[in-house]
């Protein structure tokens, strides 16, 4: 009697018993998958969550545009203009990524740091009017994300002397 037992057959025993488990448990009414096969990810679709890759908006170029695509990535995300946001301004940058195939999936707004720590006043109540006409005009433009930070230690930001706090003279 010959037995030939290798790695290579403990493996291939392993993954066909993982393959027909998996296979038993798949909900009934499940069906075949159909996306696509071979080396790549399954396309994005509605459903799916969009990959995304960086862009300096202030240096939107033929040569960065085509290297996104190159990664097979088709939405970016930036830096969004000073606040408030203009309409025209965003879809100017808008209509500059479809020219490379590309959408504008993530902004980044900033510019509200009297919101940030709190301060009262006139400065920090145009500040909440500026994000919110903001947010209007990247909904006018279809920017499905506006990202914002809402934290205080902002080291790239810089830090501020409060005269008076912690014995300071």
């Amino acid at each position: 009697m010959s037995f030939d037992f290798s790695r290579r057959s403990l493996m291939k025993g392993i993954c066909s018993t993982a393959a027909l488990s998996a296979a038993a448990v798949l909900p009934s009414g499940a069906t075949e998958y159909k996306g696509p096969h071979g080396p790549g990810m399954p396309q994005e679709g509605p459903d799916t969550p969009k990959i995304c890759a960086p862009v300096d908006s202030r240096e939107i170029t033929t040569e960065s545009m085509r290297r996104i695509k190159q990664l097979g990535v088709d939405n970016v995300l930036m830096g969004g203009p000073k606040m408030p946001w203009q309409e025209a301004d965003l879809q100017a940058i808008v209509d500059k990524l479809k020219t490379g195939g590309l959408k504008a999936g993530n902004m980044m707004i900033a510019g509200f740091n009297n919101c940030i720590y709190g301060r009262a006043g006139e400065a920090r109540d145009k500040e909440i009017e500026d994000f919110k006409s903001s947010v209007r005009a990247a909904g006018k433009v279809g920017l499905p994300v506006v990202e914002y930070n809402w934290y205080a230690h902002r080291a790239i930001e810089g830090y501020y002397l409060e005269e008076g706090r912690g014995e300071q003279g």
